[in-house]
């Protein structure tokens, strides 16, 4: 099955693509408190809900927050399903960015769930990348310098399973990037 199993082909394309690309991924909405009616009872909850290539260590897992950083408890929870050649599961989601904000103009009113978050992430990659190049801050530093820039609310340090190491700070992660041109 393709949700735990770390080498189905889906999870290996994934891991294939991050190679060449930046892939940022939804965590899901299957978390404790207000799950999504589309979760099944087994996948909420804490390292029940960040499931396939949500949980690959390749690719950037985006939880949701408010915008003032309060965690949406529909938000998965990890940590993630695949451990690392025999280690502890994935330590996922990697962060949390805004979502369930107001989006003028469009069908849909409301951006929700760990979806919107992910494409507020993307997007601050997307920006990054603008001036720092793959060549010059692979993927994994990339994600590493925004996972390093991520602030928890409560002011601790470090991971936990409803946050990852904290809330998408793109200032604190243009500081921690190389400084001058990168192409």
């Amino acid at each position: 099955e393709y949700t735990k199993n770390r080498y189905h082909w889906v999870a290996c394309a994934v891991d294939h693509a991050a190679t060449v690309a930046d892939v940022v991924f939804a965590a899901g909405n299957c978390g404790a408190f207000c799950p999504d009616g589309r979760c099944a009872e087994e996948v909420i909850g804490p390292a029940r809900s960040i499931l396939g290539a949500n949980s690959l260590d390749s690719v950037l897992t985006v939880g949701a927050a408010r915008s003032d950083g309060i965690w949406a408890g529909y938000s998965s929870q990890g940590p993630g399903q695949f451990p690392e050649y025999g280690g502890p599961p994935q330590p996922k989601p990697d962060l949390v960015a805004p979502s369930h904000f107001h989006v003028l103009g469009t069908a849909h009113r409301l951006a929700g769930g760990s979806s919107a978050a992910s494409g507020v992430a993307a997007g601050v990659v997307a920006a990054l990348r603008t001036r720092w190049s793959d060549s010059a801050v692979p993927s994994p530093k990339l994600f590493g310098h925004l996972r390093d820039a991520a602030w928890q609310p409560d002011g601790s340090a470090g991971w936990n399973n409803r946050y990852g190491y904290g809330v998408m700070d793109c200032d604190a992660a243009m500081q921690r990037l190389p400084a001058g041109p990168t192409s």
